[in-house]
């Protein structure tokens, strides 16, 4: 996400040095010259997207990725001299949110907007911003109407009828399935969008879409109807461009119906992961509790990432079983110990056996006085 940031900044950087040649003075941006703090010398920079709410996950992230960039660049000296400053507002993922939110930037003096998030929430803010002579860079509005009837309008993603031509050609080259049922959210542009451009590029790479099943705002809580239609279509692969909250709902009311049914999503799946943790206990320091049992899940994660799944797959799917026996007992005696103290390292935190010297000094220089 930083990467794409960076990117899109270095986007502007060619604006700005563009228009420098013009007017050294001003940045090409709106007509609000200067940040809402008064310095003559920031650009501000204002985004739109779901802090909070079902899709927080999305705005979050391009929020954070933003800061880092922004961070990054100012570090380094910033755009042609100019320091870049960010304001992000809240739009909840809804369209008249996101309006209010833009109206408050421009309220702020916002110089360039990244534009919306979510597609669905972009385009009334495009056309707003057009209407303000406001320069937009949007890194995530994939519809490809977002940004029609704007020419200070820029995407520096991929488009959806990019993706889901490029989603056919890859479940065609890698032989994923023949027989494919679509799962997607109607009344959202991204969602029906996607759809459009993989069927079509589906039919001509030789894919059959045995069905198509549909749901809207109102109904994406049962599943039970299209899953039950999926199920009985003969289907090899189900197609799920959709947001991840309604995957997650949908993944969690199919298990047990489509066994052996490879699922695959779209840039919407790409959410987070949330991993919880039950490690307490009474009788001991719960700072050590708590050390321990994220520690332990960080080496759990690092331990996947390290083993030949592919290696052992293929072994195990061309029943060569003694291999596939010596392979993994081997893989017990690997030095994984080392790996993870290169991993602490790195990351500048304490290796085994050295972390907890520091909760020894919590307790006795803090808890010990607690009464």
């Amino acid at each position: 996400m930083k990467k794409r940031f960076v990117c899109m900044f270095l986007a502007l950087a060619m604006l700005f040095a563009l228009a420098a040649c013009g007017n050294s003075s001003t940045p090409a941006a709106s007509d609000n010259s200067s940040a809402s703090d008064g310095s003559s010398d920031t650009i501000k920079l204002g985004g739109i997207g779901a802090l909070t709410g079902g899709y927080a996950n999305y705005g979050l992230s391009v929020q954070h990725g933003a800061q880092l960039a922004v961070d990054e660049i100012n570090a380094a000296g910033g755009v042609n001299g100019w320091q870049l400053k960010l304001q992000t507002e809240d739009s909840q993922g809804d369209p008249d949110s996101a309006i209010s939110a833009y109206g408050k930037l421009m309220d702020d003096k916002m110089n360039v907007s990244l534009g919306c998030v979510l597609s669905g929430e972009a385009q009334s803010v495009i056309t707003a911003a057009k209407n303000d002579d406001v320069l937009v860079v949007t890194c995530t509005s994939s519809a490809e109407k977002c940004i029609q009837g704007n020419d200070k309008a820029f995407r520096v993603c991929f488009n959806d009828p990019a993706q889901g031509t490029a989603s056919a050609d890859y479940i065609a080259d890698n032989k994923l399935g023949s027989k494919i049922a679509v799962f997607y959210q109607s009344d959202i542009d991204y969602s029906a969008g996607l759809v459009e451009t993989f069927t079509t590029q589906a039919a001509q790479r030789g894919l059959t879409i045995v069905t198509q099943q549909a749901f809207t705002e109102g109904t994406k809580t049962d599943f039970s109807t299209q899953i039950n239609a999926i199920r009985d279509s003969g289907c090899d692969l189900v197609f799920l461009p959709i947001y991840a909250a309604e995957a997650s709902v949908f993944l969690t009311q199919a298990q047990g119906k489509l066994d052996g049914i490879k699922v695959f999503g779209c840039d919407g799946l790409d959410g987070r992961v949330n991993i919880a943790l039950d490690y307490f206990d009474a009788s001991i320091n719960r700072i050590s509790a708590w050390t321990v049992g994220f520690r332990n899940v960080e080496k759990a994660l690092l331990s996947a990432l390290c083993t030949p799944h592919t290696v052992l797959k293929e072994l195990q799917d061309t029943n060569q079983f003694t291999e596939l026996m010596v392979r993994q007992e081997e893989l017990k005696t690997l030095p994984f110990g080392e790996v993870w103290d290169e991993y602490c390292r790195r990351n500048g935190v304490p290796v085994d056996g050295a972390w907890f010297e520091e909760v020894k000094k919590y307790e006795q220089n803090v808890l010990s006085k607690r009464i």
